[in-house]
């Protein structure tokens, strides 16, 4: 009865043994996909950027201008922009306008929207975006999302500068902020993009 206990309790632990590999191996696969993900070119169906709005409705309007008259459709929240070209132009409150299209109240509509990044997140890529630093001290572009280490940090661009990038990534990260994605030489690099520091804008504008 007690060697049969001993090959019972033995047979029990070789498939916990083997289990915990299993699951283990899974886990870094897992990881190992997720990391693959990441390119440097935008992604298949997202080949203009998209704004969704978490936190408000938004106006699509027939001119870039606050007014009564010139609204198309209004997207409701949780709804979403897509996004053709970021302008330069702000209006007197501070927002920059945004050429979209969306479906709202009124049908699909294709004109513009100011875009308030306090209720607006931004995700997917294009082919012409530039980021204009206008302060913070300026932006790093580092090799990996990680703010706590400068060994990573591949460039830094200061106020008044400006750079190419490809892509938002989707969601926020870590620090609350969403990253984007710059191509250097092939590879993926990464910054932070914090609106109160600095604006994408489309090349054409």
């Amino acid at each position: 009865m007690k060697k049969f206990l001993r090959l019972l309790l033995s047979c029990s632990l070789l498939m916990t043994s083997f289990l915990t590999n299993v699951t283990a191996d899974s886990i870094h696969k897992e990881t190992d996909n997720d990391q693959e993900e990441v390119n440097v070119n935008p992604r298949s169906g997202d080949s203009n950027v998209k704004m969704d709005l978490f936190g408000s409705a938004a106006r699509i309007r027939s001119s870039q201008a606050y007014t009564n008259t010139n609204i198309l459709t209004t997207v409701p929240r949780n709804g979403e922009l897509l996004v053709t070209d970021f302008t330069t132009k702000f209006d007197s409150q501070g927002y920059q306008w945004i050429k979209v299209s969306g479906n709202g109240d009124k049908g699909w509509a294709d004109g513009y929207a100011q875009y308030d990044p306090a209720v607006m997140l931004p995700h997917g890529g294009a082919t012409n975006l530039n980021m204009q630093i206008t302060g913070c001290g300026g932006s790093r572009v580092r090799s990996s999302i990680n703010t706590s280490n400068l060994n990573n940090v591949i460039k830094t661009y200061s106020v008044g500068q400006s750079y190419r990038f490809n892509y938002f990534r989707d969601g926020t990260e870590f620090d609350g902020f969403v990253w984007i994605v710059i191509d250097n030489n092939g590879s993926p690099a990464y910054a932070q993009y914090d609106p109160a520091c600095m604006y994408p804008y489309s090349t054409e504008w």
